[in-house]
């Protein structure tokens, strides 16, 4: 192993070496999950990998450049940045200070809606009003500092400090960063770092998933805003806000797991995914939260549905989740679907609006 050499300036009057200067240029977040390269590209795993932050520092030492890190094989851009030049940051060197934040959107501060359809409803504290025509709406960011310490590198975890954490650790979770040396400040991309449709793919992100499933794929949204009329800058689906877990109405969370489960699907609203699926059976509501087929027969779970199947209203749409343990479609069925709020796992009855109390389309993937 080649050892990493600091050019120091000799003190002639003593003998002694002086302290390196040191110019604090840029610092980014790495993610890996192994011991491959680390990279700058989002990680989206199952629940349960290990994914693990690692801070690069680039700077001037000497007036030569180099990166300081406790990863020795780093990607950037998918540039290789060469190995004989990143060493750890030397004990003998002046201490640095590491702040670790989680980088979360506010759920709770009103609708974010692309379309204008809602007026001069307030819906965020970006401005007072709500746009009467179609835009981007902004999406605000909060910061949450973490208790890990001046720590060079941690492992990653998806549980939210701006809501409760329901789902142990599922959904997406960004991150952010800031190194001080002395007078010296410098700070990853963090919440003022925002393209249109939100935050920047410079900032650092992890989305765990429940499994392989397309349901499973979908959790990988939790802790994402609902965004009305989520969208692409550019009308490439590659580039949707749902891509880039920045935001997802009812029907884009649906196509997000259709494509990431391997589908080649254009986004599109509710009812466009008609063309997407095959109807299994109109359900009825007969009252106190029960349900029939047509025929009056409950619904079976393996008979006639199962988990991933969609619930598919008029102007809304939800995922069946898992089996009833009645075996049959009721009122306690589980469901993922987003509304106003983050998407959530919930019991039928709680989907709110008034959706369970009406009749719907139990629809699957062709």
């Amino acid at each position: 192993m080649r050892l990493f050499i600091i050019s120091v300036v000799l003190c002639l009057s003593g003998g002694a070496f002086a302290e390196p200067r040191i110019q604090l240029d840029s610092v980014w977040i790495a993610l890996n999950t192994d011991d491959s390269v680390a990279s700058s590209k989002p990680a989206r795993v199952v629940l349960g990998t290990d994914v693990h932050l690692s801070l690069v520092l680039q700077a001037r030492v000497n007036g030569k450049k180099r990166y300081f890190s406790t990863r020795s094989h780093i990607r950037k851009s998918g540039r290789k940045i060469p190995k004989r030049l990143i060493s750890p940051w030397p004990n003998d060197f002046p201490s640095l200070t590491i702040e670790w934040r989680t980088v979360e959107p506010s759920l709770a501060l009103g609708i974010y809606d692309n379309t204008g359809t809602f007026g001069t409803e307030p819906h965020s504290p970006n401005h007072s009003t709500h746009p009467t025509r179609w835009h981007w709406c902004p999406i605000t960011y909060k910061e949450h500092a973490l208790n890990w310490g001046s720590v060079w590198t941690h492992k990653a975890t998806a549980r939210p400090k701006e809501t409760p954490d329901q789902y142990g650790g599922l959904g997406t979770m960004r991150y952010a960063a800031i190194v001080r040396l002395g007078d010296q400040r410098i700070r990853t991309s963090g919440s003022q770092n925002t393209v249109k449709g939100g935050l920047s793919e410079s900032v650092a992100r992890v989305s765990y998933r429940k499994d392989n499933t397309f349901v499973g794929y979908m959790t990988e949204l939790l802790n994402v805003p609902y965004v009305y009329g989520s969208a692409s800058p550019n009308r490439n689906d590659a580039n949707h806000q749902s891509e880039k877990a920045l935001g997802a109405d009812c029907a884009d969370l649906i196509v997000y797991g259709w494509r990431r489960g391997g589908k080649r699907l254009k986004y599109t609203w509710s009812q466009g995914l008609k063309s997407y699926t095959r109807r299994v059976k109109k359900v009825l509501y007969v009252g106190s939260g029960q349900y029939t087929s047509v025929d009056g027969n409950p619904v079976r779970f393996d008979e006639h549905i199962r988990p991933g199947d969609i619930l598919l209203w008029g102007r809304h749409v939800a995922i069946i989740t898992e089996i009833d343990s009645d075996k049959i479609l009721t009122k306690n069925t589980k469901i993922l679907h987003t509304i106003w709020g983050s998407p959530e796992i919930v019991p039928l009855n709680k989907i709110g609006y008034g959706f369970d109390k009406t009749d719907f389309e139990i629809r699957r993937i062709k």
